[in-house]
């Protein structure tokens, strides 16, 4: 029981690892693209407006992104496992 107490605890850190790589580096790229567009619009760029953020724990539901970035995510860990 401990080694698949274990081991299920290792497949779920590096699922939740994976996830959250993917989600600083969308966060990074559309900061980016809204810099941009701002910039294109001639306003001043939005670095110091406060943000409102999503917060999961408070969803009652799976977002739809998550159910489609699930394959993805089972690729990449079984790639990480080989």
């Amino acid at each position: 029981d401990k080694k698949y107490a274990s081991d299920k605890y290792k497949d779920i850190y590096t699922e939740l690892s994976i996830v959250r790589a993917k989600a600083d580096c969308d966060i990074s790229r559309l900061k980016e693209q809204l810099k941009a567009a701002t910039e294109a619009l001639g306003e001043k760029s939005p670095e110091n407006t406060p943000v409102s953020g999503y917060d999961i724990m408070k969803s009652k539901s799976n977002p739809d992104f998550l159910k489609k970035d699930r394959s993805c995510v089972s690729r990449q860990l079984r790639n990480i496992r080989s």
